[in-house]
């Protein structure tokens, strides 16, 4: 902007000075001309210089790309990074499929109390929502990863079964 200006001021001033009607005018009017555009130029000068400085001091921060350190000062990537690797470092995963694999083969309940025919009935229950759930499971490991929560299961039964009375 301010060498849009200086050219400005440049090309009034030699407009005016070669519109003079003597030559003695114009003699004046270029000599004015010539000390005004030099005391500009100097400002022009300092201007530009300063305006340098700051890009190169600020030039990650106005200019160009977002420099890194500016990334992860918003972000903080290393912070969520350090994290990811502690939790992967606590084998969670292996846990959880280790309880899983458990829990489809170990069921610990006590129907010691009820008649044979309930008894059978219950696990016969209790079995068929187990093998429900391992369906679901595999058909979740089918998925893909952005898919397996929210939205991508969908149970294969709408309502519960009806119970019957017990003991009867």
């Amino acid at each position: 902007m301010a060498k849009i200006d200086y050219q400005a001021a440049s090309d009034a001033l030699a407009s005016w000075s070669s519109s003079s009607a003597t030559s003695g005018q114009r003699s004046d009017a270029e000599y004015f001309a010539k000390d005004l555009l030099g005391k500009l130029s100097n400002h022009l000068s300092v201007t530009e210089k300063s305006f340098n400085e700051f890009v190169r001091r600020h030039q990650s921060k106005f200019f160009g790309p977002v420099a890194p350190d500016i990334v992860e000062a918003l972000a903080e990537t290393r912070v969520w990074e350090d994290w990811n690797k502690m939790i992967q470092g606590k084998g969670l995963d292996a846990k959880l499929r280790m309880y899983r694999n458990e829990a489809n083969t170990h069921f610990a309940i006590g129907l010691g109390e009820l008649s044979t025919d309930d008894q059978e009935y219950l696990k016969g229950l209790i079995r068929e929502r187990t093998n429900e759930l391992v369906r679901s499971l595999e058909d979740a490991e089918k998925l893909p990863a952005k898919d397996r929560f929210f939205g991508g299961l969908r149970p294969r039964w709408t309502s519960l079964p009806r119970a019957r009375p017990l003991g009867r």
